[in-house]
């Protein structure tokens, strides 16, 4: 249904005059001199305002109606406007009929835009011997068009030939077209090649290299006809070029051009971008609606090719404006699409959805379902870029097939309930085909799975396009979240194809940061090459601090490395990722390779401890923002709406002038300074600024708040792994030989502790504890309470329910005390100012599932919040359970609460957690001003949710949040908890709690119905040490 690519738009243009119908084009990719000479203009470019966008509440409550109360070529006109030409044919031979005839009519009948049979049909209309109107130039003219559309060659020579006597010129050019299409010339021999005339037509006739002196011959002719045909019988693009500038701006001429042009395959479309956009706007002007439509779509297609997004964009809103105008409902709707694509392309999410709602609100008016589906799927690719879930759910029922399978998919991604996979419609055009691969490569991502394959089907389709800018965004895109050096090799190899330096730039210094030696271009910032040649002096910024923080790690300056490292991880920004990637590494956001920098760092040995510290921090709050936007969980949701589709806007640009830079414009400076502007005034906000991990406290600060505490911190990377340990004055690194082994092994020991395979469960955790814990004893020595800083599997796990030894005869639980967090600055995140008296001292929340309400017999049990609240008088607890639920209600009591416990039915949209009808989000909670002691998340949830949830309760003030691993039984956590709440009441440490609790339950394992860690190993306390 939504296969609007080149070969529709070529047959919507079959009608043109002076021209042939064109064949189908096929994209190719560009040549090196084709992509200098579509970026050659943006060398001095302006940062360029997007143009004002339609109002949706310009659009009448119905279309008017074409040629209503209209008469003559007025009522023909209209029609044609409105690209109802069957309806309009019978007016206009009805106007051919008198002694005098308005030319106008003449150019209506000639481009009116018919199918093949259609058009042979209405030769026989115009006879062959005698001229309509006593006008036997515009006559013979007319029926040699439509002959040739008719795929009626001879009748086309005929009309040719009685055409050169009355205007030899324009006869000539009619024969030129028609030879030009196989069509036999009746008398080839009597032509010579002296005559211009005679010229014109032997060169449409030979190969396109033997062309040349005939077309020079020819060029003495003086009509615009003449000069069109000259155009498309140019041998090179360049040519072509030249002899498209001689055509003179009258619209006819300008509409035959662009009708010409486009039939050339060989032709870099940005060349033509300003030909197809005049030949656009002329058919709006003459009434020529299909022409119009399929010329603005290959002009946009053009003007994008040419970077010109803005320009494209301002083209489509102005036709969009025509077709409304002329009551063409549907042809709106079709052309919103390509509208939106160019505003996605130029980052104006604004006018992306301005102009898809338009669009699918002519296709609603017009009832065509066929055009309103190509507006929705618009509206659904502007609604996912601009992350408005609501629109897009409101453009999947309009759409069908493979195309509400992907917009189904996108919607669930865009909600963190990502599919497995997202399937790319067939028979998309290839840039929107190369755009939903990257969408495609998201989804693969949040799934846990390998985006390569789908990087690589965007970096074809973007080939297969042509377009510059998205062949460099495919590969950026691709580079930005992957090691793969064959991303950056791609990246490498397209800059050298099209000869531009900002890619070269950029390539070089990707190459650098991952450690390679590459020829420095001219263009690439001086900086970066102190990163090829420490001895040369030093610069400033982030990259300058790189290549000194490695200059003395290389001289072996542990002290002076570890500081700069540390400096340099310390002011690195964590906030862009996801849709918010720069996309470039020359803004100095990017480390490079962290496991080479680790590397580098574990050479020093323990000195190297305060950098490495410093960069697991800094690759786990990387991890953790880009995990955000993977769940649902998008910052800018804690905003008003118009505050975060600005901000989103704002990335959106900079990523778009970003390529327009590396393509040979300008360096967006401002457009980099409007994004730190919104992002400062987002931050004001506190439920925006707590969802992104705190600034990295300095080792002062994080001795001091350590105490008697000992800290781990693991790291597991691609290529390298390492556990290091502070504890007191000793620190110490240790490299982790085989990381792929330690996440295989957690994921194993966390599912035999859910299916309670006690045995299998001792042997994996026995091989962690050795490669974790064993290597730092002598700097653990004497701790009994540490801190372990972790994410990703092991974050999924405590080191509690290791064994003490390979016998298993005690844990880890019976002699240590272990408090995660995803980092330094979460761990140190103060619990909220205590109000003089809680009330209540236990908010409970519940919405159980009756299944969960059996107990082990299979009777009915109280849910799990009831039970465990009775530790708590009745005056001093709230329980709400299921339609008491209510998000205000929440928000009120929570604030004042000191023990809230959730026990959610289900995980929903936007990783919230819910509750019957009513949920609990994220945003809602990063709002709040708690100072609980303690909350407790009894559901299951996956560790980046989990810790989305920890940092949400933990900036907003809660001292510490218990997260729930694995499936436990109601019977056994109600137990648990009424037992673990007696000490949380007294001294407020989860983890001291959970220790008394297991202790004292160890002996009613009957009860219980659980071996070995199973029921008091799936509570992971996260919180400040």
């Amino acid at each position: 249904m939504l296969t609007l690519g080149l070969p529709l738009l070529m047959l919507a243009l079959s009608g043109c005059s002076g021209d042939p119908p064109p064949p189908p084009l096929t994209p190719q990719p560009p040549t090196p001199k084709t992509a200098k000479a579509e970026t050659a203009a943006e060398d001095e470019a302006p940062e360029v305002e997007a143009p004002a966008t339609l109002e949706l509440a310009e659009l009448p409550e119905s279309l008017p109606a074409p040629g209503t109360g209209l008469e003559g070529f007025n009522k023909a006109r209209s029609l044609t406007a409105a690209r109802q030409y069957r309806e309009a044919l019978p007016q206009l031979l009805s106007l051919l009929t008198g002694t005098e005839v308005d030319p106008q009519t003449w150019l209506l009948l000639r481009w009116t835009s018919l199918d093949q049979e259609s058009a042979a049909s209405l030769v026989d209309e115009l006879d062959a011997e005698q001229a309509l109107a006593g006008n036997p130039r515009e006559h013979f003219r007319t029926r040699s068009r439509l002959a040739l559309r008719g795929d009626r060659g001879k009748d086309a020579t005929a009309a040719a030939t009685r055409l050169m006597e009355e205007d030899r010129e324009l006869g000539s050019v009619a024969m030129g077209w028609a030879v030009l299409r196989g069509a036999k010339h009746p008398d080839a021999r009597s032509l010579d090649a002296v005559s211009a005339e005679d010229a014109l037509v032997m060169a449409a006739a030979k190969p396109a290299s033997k062309r040349g002196d005939l077309l020079q011959t020819a060029s003495s002719l003086e009509s615009w006809q003449a000069k069109v045909l000259i155009t498309a019988l140019s041998a090179t693009p360049e040519l072509t070029v030249q002899a498209a500038q001689a055509v003179p701006d009258e619209p006819e001429a300008q509409l035959a051009l662009a009708a010409a042009l486009i039939s050339r395959s060989d032709l870099p479309r940005g060349d033509i971008a300003p030909f197809l956009t005049s030949g656009a706007r002329a058919a709006e002007s003459l009434g020529l609606g299909s022409q119009s439509l399929s010329l603005g779509q290959a002009a946009i297609d053009a003007m994008l090719h040419a970077h010109d997004a803005a320009g494209a964009v301002a083209l489509g809103q102005e036709l969009m404006q025509g077709r409304l105008n002329a009551g063409d409902g549907p042809g709106g709707a079709i052309l919103s699409r390509s509208a939106v694509d160019a505003a996605l392309r130029g980052g104006d999410l604004l006018a992306a959805l301005e102009l898809a709602r338009l669009g699918e609100r002519m296709g609603e008016l017009s009832e065509d379902k066929e055009a309103w589906g190509e507006a929705a799927w618009g509206l659904a690719r502007a609604a996912r870029a601009a992350r408005n879930a609501s629109e897009l759910s409101r453009a999947i029922p309009l759409l069908e097939g493979d195309h509400r399978l992907a917009a189904e998919a996108m919607l669930a991604t865009l909600k963190g309930q990502g599919p497995e996979s997202l399937r790319v419609p067939k028979g998309l055009p290839w840039a929107e085909a190369c755009q939903l691969s990257l969408h495609a490569a998201d989804a693969a991502r949040a799934a846990g799975d390998s985006p390569t394959s789908a990087f690589q089907s965007a970096v074809s389709a973007a080939d297969l396009d042509g377009a510059a800018d998205l062949r460099l965004r495919a590969r950026l895109e691709w580079a930005e979240v992957s090691n793969d050096p064959a991303a950056v090799a791609s990246l490498a190899e397209l800059g050298d194809e099209l000869e531009l330096p900002g890619i070269q730039a950029e390539a070089a210094a990707r190459q650098l940061l991952a450690g390679g030696s590459p020829a420095l271009p001219e263009s690439l910032d001086a900086s970066w090459a102190s990163l090829a040649d420490p001895s040369l002096p030093p610069a400033e910024g982030t990259v300058a601090d790189l290549a000194k923080a490695r200059s003395l790690a290389e001289k072996k300056d542990s002290v002076g490395a570890a500081a700069a490292y540390r400096a340099l991880f310390s002011a690195l920004p964590t906030t862009n990722q996801g849709p918010w990637r720069a996309l470039s590494v020359q803004y100095g956001h990017h480390p490079g390779d962290l496991d080479q920098e680790a590397a580098r760092l574990l050479a020093l040995g323990s000195a190297g401890v305060p950098g490495l510290l410093a960069l697991h921090d800094f690759e786990r709050d990387q991890a953790a923002v880009d995990a955000a936007f993977a769940l649902g969980d998008d910052p800018a949701a804690s905003l008003p709406p118009e505050e975060a589709l600005a901000l989103h806007q704002a990335h959106a640009t900079l990523q778009a002038h970003t390529l327009r830079w590396l393509l040979g414009g300008p360096k967006p400076l401002m457009t980099q300074e409007a994004v730190a502007r919104l992002h400062e005034k987002a931050l004001e906000t506190p439920a925006f600024a707590r969802a992104f991990p705190g600034e990295q406290p300095s080792m002062g600060i994080l001795e001091e708040a350590l105490g008697k505490t000992a800290l781990l911190s693991v790291r597991i990377g691609d290529k390298g792994a390492e556990v290091l340990a502070i504890s007191g004055d000793l620190m110490s690194a240790h490299r982790i030989k085989n990381p792929a082994a330690v996440t295989e092994q957690a994921e194993a020991l966390r599912t035999h502790l859910a299916a309670g395979r006690t045995a299998e469960a001792l042997q994996a955790g026995n091989s962690l504890r050795e490669t974790l814990l064993d290597a730092p004893q002598q700097t653990l020595a004497g701790k009994g309470r540490y801190l372990l800083l972790v994410d990703g599997p092991l974050a999924a796990i405590s080191p509690q329910v290791f064994p003490e030894s390979q016998e298993g005869l005690r844990y880890l639980a019976d002699i240590r005390t272990i408090t995660l967090a995803a980092s330094c600055a979460q761990a140190l995140l103060p619990q909220g100012e205590a109000p003089e008296r809680y009330n209540p001292e236990f908010l409970g929340l519940s919405a159980q599932n009756p299944e969960d309400l059996k107990g082990p017999d299979g009777s009915l049990i109280s849910p799990e919040v009831v039970q465990v609240s009775h530790r708590f008088d009745k005056d001093m607890r709230v329980v709400l359970q299921d339609s008491q639920v209510e998000t205000a209600l929440f928000n009120e009591r929570a604030n004042e609460s000191r023990f809230i416990h959730l026990v959610p039915d289900g995980i929903g949209e936007n990783g919230s957690m819910r509750f019957g009808e009513q949920s609990i989000t994220l945003s809602q909670v990063r709002a709040l001003n708690l100072s609980a002691v303690s909350v407790v998340i009894s559901i299951t949830m996956e560790p980046p949710l989990a810790s989305r949830w920890v940092q949400a309760f933990r900036a907003s003030g809660a001292r510490s949040v218990v997260v729930r691993s694995w499936e436990v039984g109601t019977a056994t956590r109600s137990k648990f908890f009424f037992s673990a709440y007696e000490g949380l009441i007294q001294h407020g440490d989860p983890n001291r709690s959970f220790q008394q609790t297991r202790k004292s339950l160890m002996d009613d394992q009957a009860l219980l119905g659980d071996e070995g860690p199973r029921w008091w190993g799936a509570y992971l306390s996260f919180g400040r040490p």
